[in-house]
């Protein structure tokens, strides 16, 4: 996962990627690499202005020449529907399995825009927005940092890590396999449900009341204007 952060201008960034089950950036050991590292375009109105920073790939080979024709055989697009961006790679049927290709974008636009990112097999990082967030990854971690009030952030297998600054703070949190934590700014109003099946709630924001067992709790923050679920089936949940 690449890096993120807000422009001088104020825009939300955002990074996502998609990864080799195997691979990641850089090559294991014995293998060549070649990498695709471009500034890309301004998208028009129907997107909000967004801006693709960057687009990297990355391909390993067991000969520079390899790797150069493995890159080759990668196909990356990214178009506009209607008010969306669409981001794909598409690997060739004949690429090598330890070419372990991966693919990583950078987005920017408005703190306004209301966020919403899947990845199939990568992580994802926000920064900067303070419109509704959907983040959904199957495979990878999700980390923000955002005023938004309205979540619905989910990933199959990855941790998910948090800064929120959004008023009363309202949605779902969940992970199926992997740790949350959430840290809520000071003036954040929100009545948290925090659960897991294989873990601990640790609260050290509010008033919290946990169960016998440790893996379930009500947090209140502030006024509790907001309503919170926080939910892994196998990790520790953290409010603070």
């Amino acid at each position: 996962m690449g890096d993120a952060g807000v422009d001088r201008a104020g825009n939300v960034v955002a990074t996502w990627s998609e990864l080799n089950p195997n691979g990641g950036f850089g090559q294991p050991d014995g293998m060549y690499g070649q990498r695709l590292d471009a500034n890309l375009q301004k998208i028009g109105a129907p997107v909000m202005q967004l801006q693709m920073l960057k687009q990297l790939a990355e391909m390993a080979g067991m000969t520079q020449d390899e790797a150069n024709a493995n890159l080759r055989l990668l196909d990356i697009q990214h178009e506009t529907v209607g008010d969306r961006l669409h981001l794909s790679a598409k690997i060739a049927p004949e690429m090598p399995s330890y070419a372990q290709p991966s693919v990583a974008w950078q987005v920017t636009g408005p703190v306004q825009l209301a966020v919403g990112l899947t990845s199939h097999n990568g992580g994802i990082e926000v920064q900067g927005t303070n419109g509704k967030l959907a983040l959904e990854t199957h495979n990878g971690g999700i980390h923000a940092n955002a005023t938004s009030a309205d979540l619905a952030i989910a990933t199959h297998n990855g941790d998910v890590d948090l800064d929120l600054a959004g008023g009363a703070v309202a949605g779902s949190i969940e992970s199926h396999n992997g740790g949350i934590d959430v840290r809520l700014a000071d003036g954040c109003s929100t009545a948290v449900e925090a659960s897991t099946h294989n873990g601990r709630v640790k609260a050290s924001r509010g008033e919290a009341k946990l169960n016998e067992d440790g893996n379930q709790a009500t947090v209140r923050i502030g006024a509790g204007g907001g309503r919170l679920q926080v939910t892994t089936h196998n990790g520790d949940v953290t409010i603070r």
